[in-house]
């Protein structure tokens, strides 16, 4: 048939794909998800004054803090050059454990990390490959960077609330925050005082107390942050349920990456493009400490908060843990609340990958549905 060989052409390469994410990729805070030992063996559902999910059913955490494998994104066979000194210079962080391979048609080179690491890899043969020479290159990602001796902002003294700038970027004119996942210190260098921390969420750090914290004391914070990672999100089409029905039938979109991650079902996404309006009815005496917002995982901004005596409340509250109302001091009655939040997804299933013309595996697609259409029944 006339022109049917152009329908078997591929063009797909994973240059193709990045230069895809750099037109229509978002930002997205990756999410684990993990079960609460809390879950009833009968029933199989959370308790709901658990203090560790909060009644979700699972426990929450970054995807760069499990204690095997941390490294959420496997790099596979990019394609790089060593420079005249057996040096070599991948195109991101690399994890400094376990070791990368690196290949040359087919054979494997022996190739060590820098010390001082610098970020460079060193070829370990005394003869390096000719410069023209193309080599694979296999890494883990190392998504962490890590901040030191920088000033925090006191965001809340009521309730010992500090604010930390360096995971806050902008980028085509919409800014973005990354996430805390570490707290080394948190040091008064005014009066010589270390504060405890209890918990971080996005650019906040939440203290157990302030001491003799006075206005004007330069805090000194030492932490770790993950930036938001780049996916391509896009919706299931009938031809692709079509298609992968046994996988698709309840996704309701598909996040791609060109490389290798490592999600997991009921995984969350967070997608920090937009904002949408939302609206929950809260009863404070159902739990004790922060009140939860249970349908929305990620809460950006409180809008309004009304007692059901007609109160309108605009300050003692703050956001914490994404979608936690934290109270200077709680209320006794229930109380409607408006907020801003960001479209949160659930991994369903991590699809086939995709493959290129040489078929090598270079990118992945992970099924998800929107968080705020599940129920509070924890799924499995």
């Amino acid at each position: 048939m006339p022109g049917a060989e152009s329908q078997f052409r591929t063009f797909q390469s994973v240059a193709r794909y990045e230069q895809a994410l750099t037109r229509h990729a978002q930002y997205i805070r990756w999410t684990r998800a993990i079960l609460c030992p809390c879950l009833n063996a009968t029933t199989r559902q959370p308790d709901p004054q658990c203090s560790l999910c909060s009644g979700h059913g699972y426990i929450y955490y970054p995807p760069n803090t499990q204690a095997y494998n941390p490294y959420p994104f496997r790099i596979v066979q990019e394609p790089i050059r060593c420079d005249l000194n057996g040096k070599l210079y991948p195109k991101f962080d690399i994890a400094t454990s376990p070791n990368p391979i690196v290949t040359l048609k087919g054979t494997g080179l022996t190739v060590a990390v820098t010390s001082p690491f610098d970020g460079s890899l060193q070829l370990s043969s005394s003869s390096y490959p000719k410069q023209y020479e193309p080599l694979l290159l296999s890494y883990d990602h190392d998504t962490v960077l890590t901040v030191t001796d920088e000033d925090s902002t006191v965001y809340d003294s009521t309730n010992f609330v500090l604010q930390v700038t360096t995971p806050v970027f902008t980028e085509r004119d919409t800014t973005y925050i990354g996430t805390i996942v570490e707290v080394t210190e948190v040091y008064n260098t005014t009066k010589t005082e270390t504060y405890t921390v209890s918990s971080f969420d996005r650019d906040k750090i939440y203290l157990s107390a302030m001491g003799t914290w006075e206005v004007g004391d330069v805090l000194e914070v030492d932490y770790k942050y993950e930036k938001p990672f780049s996916f391509m999100l896009i919706g299931v089409t009938p031809k692709l349920r079509y298609e992968q029905p046994w996988l698709l039938e309840e996704a309701e979109a598909v996040l791609i990456t060109p490389y290798w991650a490592k999600p997991s079902s009921n995984d969350l996404f967070t997608v920090q493009s937009s904002e949408q309006r939302g609206s929950a009815i809260i009863d404070p005496t159902h739990t004790a400490g922060n009140d939860v917002i249970r349908n929305y995982y990620d809460i950006s901004k409180i809008i309004k908060i009304i007692l059901l005596d007609g109160t309108e409340l605009t300050s003692g509250f703050s956001i914490a843990n994404h979608n936690q109302i934290k109270w200077a001091s709680k209320p006794t009655q229930r109380y409607t609340i408006h907020f801003l939040y960001n479209s949160t997804y659930v991994a369903l299933t991590q699809l086939p990958t995709l493959r290129t013309s040489e078929n090598k595996v270079f990118a992945n697609r992970i099924s998800v549905k929107l968080h705020d259409q599940l129920t509070d029944m924890t799924r499995f």
